[in-house]
């Protein structure tokens, strides 16, 4: 199975749908061994995965999904146990990043990122 060529696919329990993520990337890539059952993702954010501006998913405290796979034939493949492939976003344990500066953050560069620290389970 090459990971480059397959698809991840997400089922939304809010909206009782399959989303099609991105693909993988060439660091995912390079980390995964799908022959030993290890496949790295990294899951862009979820206004992005969704196309929707960022306040449309605000009224959600937590969005759950489960991964599976599609690979080139169009056979989807699914872990055995769902919960194995359950991702949840709480939005109380993920700091919400409103502001960066700079842009572009270099090695010892000074850099200012203000957050709602309310959303920040710890440092």
């Amino acid at each position: 199975m090459n990971p480059s060529s397959n698809m991840i696919v997400l089922y939304s329990n809010e909206f009782r749908s399959y989303i099609t993520a991105p693909l993988l990337n060439e660091d995912d890539i390079f980390q995964s061994a799908p022959r030993l059952g290890h496949i790295t993702y990294r899951l862009p954010s979820l206004h992005d995965l969704f196309g929707v501006h960022d306040d449309f998913l605000q009224e959600y405290d937590s969005m759950t999904f489960y991964l599976h796979v599609q690979d080139q034939t169009g056979n989807t493949l699914k872990c055995v146990d769902d919960n194995n492939c359950k991702i949840v976003f709480y939005k109380t344990y993920t700091p919400r990043m409103h502001y960066l500066s700079p842009p572009v953050v270099y090695l010892d560069s000074f850099t200012q990122l203000w957050f709602d620290p309310k959303y920040a389970a710890g440092l």
